[in-house]
């Protein structure tokens, strides 16, 4: 009989080729953080809109970040491409201890249920649940090193175009918000041009950013200002690992040794 059920679970296995089971493992919502060359845990960063009389859209970390699992001694600039933003399984515990999502229909654009968990970016530091209690990263949007008189009226605009990697892919979604809630961004009906957020040169501010699904999160936004009517624009990606709940990584590790089994009979029939 367990010779059987050997024999029937290494069918079901076998046809899984190397491509199937890295989406079995993408769908579970994990991706491994060794494509990034920088880690941003902890700590305060803004994505940053410009340099000087440029639109330049980074990562600005200031000092005291944590990267790569490490406080950094003074602010430093990374590129989006070489940073992954980590998105703790603390602010899903926090909100499943919360009840869920509130079932106030103000909430709706964070695109998941009343009642239902969600990860979340906070928009304070402090209090319980702001990113110093959870160990998340605090992460705001700013153009402090943006020079003052060079764009119209002082004025940028970071705009959300595209979403895309695992998370969505799972039917993730994204969305960036202030207490109230007041929504500036949400993907829950679609991205369009009223995806977008007013950044005064010169300032920053913060908001909450929130995802429905672990897994990676590949955002691309737009900077836009003008000089002399003229629209300027700088258009970046940055990536989000939001990390999934313990029982997605036990899964995942069923899933690996099942894989290794299949592999380990392939190997013996030849």
């Amino acid at each position: 009989m367990m010779q059987h059920f050997l024999n029937s679970l290494k069918n079901r296995l076998l046809p899984l080729t190397a491509a199937s089971a890295a989406a079995v493992i993408l769908a579970g919502g994990v991706d491994r953080a060794s494509a990034y060359t920088y880690v941003y845990s902890a700590g305060h960063a803004d994505i940053g809109l410009g340099d000087g009389s440029a639109l330049d859209l980074h990562l600005h970390a200031h000092g005291g970040a944590v990267i790569n699992g490490v406080p950094i001694p003074a602010d430093t600039e990374y590129s989006p491409a070489d940073a992954l933003i980590r998105v703790p399984q603390s602010t899903y515990n926090y909100i499943v201890s919360q009840g869920g999502r509130n079932a106030s229909s103000a909430w709706d654009p964070i695109g998941v249920a009343a009642g239902e968990p969600y990860w979340f970016l906070p928009f304070s530091n402090s209090g319980a649940a702001g990113a110093a209690a959870l160990g998340s990263p605090f992460l705001g949007i700013g153009a402090e090193d943006v020079d003052l008189g060079v764009f119209d009226g002082d004025k940028l605009y970071l705009r959300l175009i595209a979403l895309s990697g695992s998370g969505p892919a799972a039917g993730g979604q994204f969305s960036a918000w202030i207490p109230g809630p007041d929504f500036y961004m949400a993907t829950s009906d679609g991205i369009s041009s009223a995806d977008e957020i007013e950044v005064s040169v010169g300032g920053h501010d913060h908001y909450a950013f929130g995802f429905t699904k672990p897994g990676i999160y590949e955002v691309t936004f737009e900077a836009r200002g003008s000089i002399g009517g003229n629209p300027v624009t700088d258009t970046a990606t940055f990536h989000f690992e939001v990390v999934p709940e313990p029982g997605t990584f036990a899964l995942l590790g069923c899933a690996g040794a099942l894989l290794g089994a299949a592999a380990h009979w392939r190997r013996r029939d030849r």
